[in-house]
Order: structure tokens, then sequence, then C-alpha cells
């Protein structure tokens, strides 16, 4: 729609990133979105959490760290997520620890570390 309509307009493309990103960052009731998506997040992870194969998996983790790089509070969704790991570590509710790794590493890509 952006190359059709507006011709890959550079203000254009950014108007709409920073109209998400205002959007993705309203709180819902008493939960902020990180606070959201941190426990999405660790039902993904979770042993049984979604049902289907790695792919399936590998998609809502890659749509998690995409969402995660509009967030403004980053550090609560860190906070909320490290707590999250935390417990699934110590109950062992964990699906795949190298799986918890992967996307270790993929929030520190987009944090910039």
């Amino acid at each position: 729609m952006i190359e059709d309509c507006f011709a890959k307009d550079n203000s254009f493309e950014r108007q709409l990133m920073l109209s998400f990103q205002d959007f993705l960052n309203i709180d819902v009731g008493k939960f902020s979105m990180a606070e959201i998506l941190a426990s999405y997040s660790d039902k993904v992870l979770r042993k049984g959490g979604i049902k289907g194969d790695r792919k399936l998996v590998d998609e809502q983790l890659d749509s998690i760290a995409l969402l995660f790089a509009y967030l403004f509070d980053k550090d609560l969704f860190l906070l909320v997520y490290r707590n999250h790991l935390a417990r699934r570590i110590l109950q062992e509710s964990y699906e795949d620890f190298e799986l918890e790794k992967h996307v270790i590493t993929r929030l520190k890509l987009v944090c910039g570390m």
C-alpha cells in the first residue's frame, strides 16, 4: 500500500511507524502492553504452551521480538520476562532450553546488545 499510494514516502512511513508505536504502548486496563507481551511469551515458551510444530512457535517468537522493538517500556518487559523465565527454569516447565537461549539472543539483538 505504501509503495503504490504514497510512492514510498519516507515521512509517511515514519508517521505510520510512530502511530503504530503509540497504539502499541496504550495500557490495557491496569496492565501495560510490556507486561501483556511478556506474559504471552511465557505462555508460548512454557511446556504445552502452543500446540503445533516448532515453526509455529518460531513465528510467534518472531512476532514477539518485532513487537518488543516498538515498546517504550522495554525495561518493564525484561523485568517481567526475567521473572517468568526464572519460574520456568526453577519449575522445569520450559519446552526447550535451547529455544529459551535463542529468545534471549533475539531480544539482545533488538536492544542493540
